[in-house]
C-alpha cells in the first residue's frame, strides 16, 4: 500500500496535471481553459461536448483494465446509492 501511494506522489511531481500520456493538442488546451473560465452553463456544456468529440476522435486513451464491483446490501438498509463511479454514497443510509 505504501509503495503504490509513494509512486503516485512522485509521478504527480514530474507530470503536471496527470497527463501521463504526454498528449498535446492546442485546440484541446484552449477548450480546457475556456471550460475553466466559463460561467454560463450552456456555453460550458458546448465546450465540453466539443472537447469530448476531439478526445474520442483522437482516441487519447485506451482502457486496458476495467474493474467490476459487486455490492451486497442487507434488506435492512435503505437509501444506499451506488453511482457509476462505484463509490458508494452513504449520506442517506438508514437502517430498518
Amino acid at each position: 500500500m505504501y509503495q503504490k501511494h509513494f509512486v503516485h506522489l512522485t509521478l504527480n511531481r514530474w507530470v503536471r496535471g496527470g497527463n501521463r500520456s504526454f498528449y498535446k493538442n492546442g485546440q484541446v488546451d484552449n477548450l480546457l481553459k475556456q471550460i475553466n473560465k466559463e460561467t454560463d452553463t450552456d456555453k460550458r456544456m458546448d465546450y465540453c461536448k466539443e472537447l469530448q468529440e476531439i478526445l474520442a476522435e483522437e482516441c487519447v486513451t485506451i482502457g486496458m483494465n476495467v474493474n467490476m464491483y459487486y455490492w451486497a446490501v442487507s434488506s435492512h438498509v435503505d437509501g444506499l446509492v451506488i453511482p457509476p463511479t462505484s463509490s458508494p454514497d452513504f449520506c442517506k443510509v438508514t437502517f430498518k
